[in-house]
């Protein structure tokens, strides 16, 4: 018996030391999720002044050609030019919303060269007026990845380039196909296979050898203490490494620096874009909008009754005074979206994002009444 006392102790202790480490991978995990968040934040305020000049150019062409149709109702081009600004700002504005969010990574598939274009565009407008940049994409295939997740690689990365060249010069965005072998593939810590592979590539001064090991690791950076916080390529490395890839740093001191993103290529053909038409659908139903900006309401009801359907129009407060009313469908309006549910307590069953089209919003409603 006393022979097995000190084994129970043994057990014990070793019991504990396990769930002592496993509340401490709790706790990371949870820091991690939350520096993932701020670094999205931080990237949302880099990329906002630029975005706000952008809004500004789209309000200006909205307002400028409305009262010119006012002026000249023959000029048959106004409607498309408010159109086309009135889309941009909103591409605008859902890039924004989704490098802000705060939730679980959605990988899709995703044409390379598509989507490095429109990230691109985001980026670009964050780096500043002293910055110019050059573009090469020519990876072909699909990649698989949350398409916000790419971009704050790629803003990360486009980030310490700009800082390298003291924020004024060129960078450079260039992707391309890689078959890597066994030994190649072993020294990127990825398997062996065809890769899209990313590159930023700045004219700086680069990076000296002693440091290159290290620059991957959390808190560690080679700018300013007021510049930077060390966490953009260890979230970046991460985030690749969780996609099936990794990040890597190419650079000699006074000969720039090359940062590659290797992303693994799911298939060989491009991601084939889903036709799109703008014809809004005939729409016959009873519909309860609740939406709380009286503009937002007043544009959806006359979107909804321009598709045929019968709207009673209140806000969120006037709403409860329509409980017990039998509807088709109810659209709801929140920050962002627009939310469609069978009555007025059930849940979604459909949802279209902010700023929407009256097509998509006539095509919500009536896949709603379909399936109710």
């Amino acid at each position: 018996m006393d022979g097995g006392q000190p084994e129970r102790r043994d057990d014990r202790a070793t019991h504990d030391v396990r769930i002592l480490l496993a509340e401490r991978e709790r706790e990371l995990a949870k820091l991690r999720r939350e520096l993932a968040h701020a670094q999205r934040l931080d990237a949302v305020g880099r990329v906002a002044l630029g975005a706000m000049h952008e809004f500004n150019n789209a309000l200006t062409c909205v307002l400028s050609f409305n009262q010119l149709a006012e002026l000249a109702p023959e000029r048959a081009d106004c409607h498309r030019e408010i159109s086309n600004a009135t889309l941009r700002a909103a591409r605008l504005a859902r890039q924004m919303l989704a490098l802000g969010r705060n939730a679980a990574s959605q990988p899709e598939d995703l044409d390379p060269r598509a989507a490095l274009h429109e990230i691109h565009e985001t980026i670009a407008r964050s780096l500043g007026p002293s910055i110019s940049t050059e573009t090469r994409f020519e990876a072909t295939g699909t990649i698989h990845i949350d398409p916000v997740e790419l971009g704050q690689i790629l803003l990360n990365l486009a980030t310490n380039a700009r800082d390298a060249i003291d924020g004024e010069g060129t960078i450079r965005f260039e992707s391309g196909d890689v078959e890597l072998g066994t030994a190649q593939a072993l020294s990127l810590g990825v398997t062996p296979g065809h890769y899209v592979s990313i590159d930023v590539v700045d004219e700086g001064s680069g990076i000296e050898p002693e440091l290159l090991p290290t620059v991957f690791e959390s808190f560690v950076t080679t700018k300013s203490r007021e510049s930077g916080t060390g966490l953009g390529l260890a979230l970046s490395r991460r985030i690749a490494t969780e996609n099936g890839g990794t990040v890597t740093l190419h650079s000699r001191p006074g000969q720039g620096t090359t940062a590659t993103l290797w992303l693994p290529r799911t298939r060989g053909e491009q991601v084939k874009p889903t036709p799109r038409t703008e014809e809004v659908p005939r729409v016959a139903g009873r519909i309860l909008l609740i939406e709380p900006d009286a503009e937002v309401r007043n544009a959806v009801m006359g979107v909804l009754e321009n598709s045929n359907c019968s709207v009673v129009a209140a806000s969120p407060r006037d709403a409860e005074r329509l409980r017990g009313i039998e509807f088709d469908a109810v659209l709801t309006g929140t920050g962002s979206r627009l939310h469609v549910s069978a009555a007025l307590d059930a849940e979604p069953t459909g949802h279209v994002d902010k700023p929407c089209a009256p097509d998509q919003i006539a095509r919500l409603i009536a896949a709603s009444i379909r399936t109710t």
